[in-house]
């Protein structure tokens, strides 16, 4: 901070405008619109004419004075938006008519605090190579245009998918950090993942009995905890995909439960058909149809479980404030597969208590 006001400072002897320009621009955080924001923008008055405003736009754009000279803002006291002219409607408009006859004036318009994911969905969302930033009085301060927002969205993608390999996102290029940023962004889930399979081992130390009666079960563990893993990071990553888009918000839970149970149970008795049929040709001690079933039931209802949890615990998250995200796909597994393993012993115990 004190290097910046030096700088600042040794800026505004030259050049005051830049230095006043930079000093407001940073007071806003950089994840936010505000700190996307240029103030550089193409605004005039109401009573301005089509002739002035393109003759005014020559000029802007010789002079490299506007961001972008697409759109032309209509402002007025204390310039506040009144409303916006496409390049298109002026180019269209007579010599002599005012701004404010052909102007829109319902602009869609971003806040200075609008956090950047939220700039990148409404750009995205209208369309528009840029969009204005005001206050909460309607007050014109800047703009946002689309080659910021591509930035934003690559760099929130990539966290995004670091997030989602199970690690904390980095703040530089792979090559950039350092190893000691490396081991502790990496290490911290490694070791929450960590406890997470042991958890595992507890749920398998719990049927000690029933694995020593048959270890018929042990060879089908690795295929139901793997398609419950699966089903689940597919929710996940669905939904997350979605809420990101704004396709799928919190309040949508009952609705995704019912789409999820309806595909989830659907998937589930494909696989179980499959793992049904896998375990018919196994030679066992406890007999095909036991083995068969059991493995069959707990594929039905540990995949339709796995996609209920993959797809609401994002919403979960969301909803209490964090990023979805963190439910990346090896948190998935680890919790599906504590609940594959318990429902597989749970149904193989009811199994072969009721056909041995």
């Amino acid at each position: 901070d004190d290097h910046r006001e030096e700088v600042l400072a040794a800026l505004e002897a030259s050049e005051p405008e830049i230095a006043e320009e930079i000093r407001e621009l940073s007071g806003y955080a950089r994840e936010t619109a505000g700190g996307l924001m240029t103030p550089e923008l193409v605004q005039l008055g109401p009573e301005t004419t089509v002739s002035q405003a393109i003759d005014e736009i020559r000029r802007l754009s010789h002079s490299d004075e506007a961001e972008t000279v697409y759109y032309v803002y209509v402002v007025g006291y204390g310039q506040k938006l009144l409303g916006v002219v496409s390049l298109r409607d002026l180019i269209l408009g007579l010599p002599d008519q005012k701004l404010e006859e052909i102007m829109t004036s319902k602009v869609i318009t971003l806040k200075p605090y609008d956090h950047q994911e939220l700039v990148a969905h409404m750009i995205a969302r209208y369309d528009f190579t840029a969009l204005p930033v005001v206050d909460d009085h309607g007050v014109l301060l800047g703009l946002v245009t689309v080659d910021d927002v591509v930035d934003v969205v690559i760099e929130e993608a990539t966290e995004d998918a670091q997030r989602q390999g199970g690690m904390i996102p980095l703040e530089e290029s792979y090559f950039s950090t350092g190893f000691a940023d490396f081991f502790w962004k990496r290490g911290t889930w490694l070791v929450v993942l960590f406890f997470g399979q042991l958890l595992t081992a507890n749920v398998m130390r719990r049927y000690d009995d029933l694995l020593a009666q048959t270890l018929d079960l042990v060879i089908f563990i690795p295929a139901i905890m793997s398609a419950g893993g699966n089903a689940g990071s597919q929710s996940s990553t669905l939904i997350i995909r979605g809420m990101t888009l704004g396709e799928v918000q919190p309040r949508d839970w009952w609705r995704v439960v019912r789409k999820e149970l309806a595909i989830g149970l659907s998937l589930g008795v494909l696989l179980a058909s499959l793992g049904f049929l896998r375990a018919c040709v196994e030679k066992t001690e406890i007999g095909v149809v036991q083995l068969s079933t059991t493995v069959a039931l707990s594929l039905m209802t540990v995949v339709m479980l796995a996609s209920l949890v993959g797809a609401l615990l994002p919403m979960l998250l969301k909803r209490l404030g964090f990023d979805p995200a963190v439910s990346s796909t090896p948190f998935i597994a680890s919790v599906v597969d504590v609940m594959g393993l318990m429902v597989y012993f749970g149904v193989a115990t009811l199994v072969l208590g009721l056909l041995f």
